[in-house]
């Protein structure tokens, strides 16, 4: 348990039997990997790797010969990662929304790069917290940031949206959002000027 707690999960061969222990959070995960995560022999040994999330990277993770195996650790720890990613972020931005300044629990952590996109990482430098419907703006492509961290709305998406006259709110839209982005205190937290390059460009913004 106590491995677990400082780690996120632990696996451990006593007697007879694999011990597991995790966080609430990999309670699907387990469920789902029973079987698997409680084997002994090499099964244990594969999944041992389990034991140390933060240093866990994909090539150890392609290194299992099972397959079955090597997807249960591919998806805790893809689990993990976006908790962990998630968190800190969240953290960083004192649970603030970096566009519009709301907290209330309404909160995502959401990635600069995206996830799908090639380079993409799980730092926090590659991550900005928003509220739910600024997160669902940036996505879409409605409202963005450059490299000194300008938050700017598209003209192109807006035009586009009041030709479908799907533009009503769009005033209240704007004056919501701060000129730039509400920073982390911390300055090496601060979105990293390539990674908000990047983004722009595999994003598709349009001004």
């Amino acid at each position: 348990m106590e491995a677990a707690a400082g780690g996120a999960f632990a696996t451990q061969a006593k007697e007879n039997e694999i011990v597991v222990a995790f966080r609430p959070f990999l309670l699907v995960d387990y469920a789902q990997s029973t079987s698997s995560l409680h084997q002994t022999g090499r099964a244990h040994r594969d999944m041992s790797l389990l034991n140390d999330l933060d240093s866990l990277d994909d090539e150890q993770i392609a290194a299992v010969a099972n397959r079955p195996r090597q997807m249960v650790i591919r998806r805790i720890a893809r689990r993990y990662r976006a908790a962990n990613f998630s968190r800190k972020v969240l953290e960083a931005y004192g649970h603030r929304c970096a566009f519009c300044r709301v907290q209330l629990g309404l909160l995502d952590a959401a990635h600069i790069v995206p996830v799908s996109a090639s380079g993409s990482t799980d730092e926090v430098t590659n991550g900005v917290a928003l509220c739910k419907l600024h997160h669902f703006a940036y996505d879409s492509n409605l409202v963005a940031f450059d490299r000194r961290y300008r938050i700017r709305v598209s003209e192109s998406r807006v035009g586009e949206l009041a030709e479908a006259e799907l533009d009503g709110g769009i005033r209240g839209f704007r004056d919501a959002l701060a000129p730039t982005l509400v920073l982390p205190a911390n300055v090496r937290y601060h979105p990293n000027p390539a990674y908000v390059q990047t983004a722009l460009r595999v994003r598709g913004w349009r001004p």
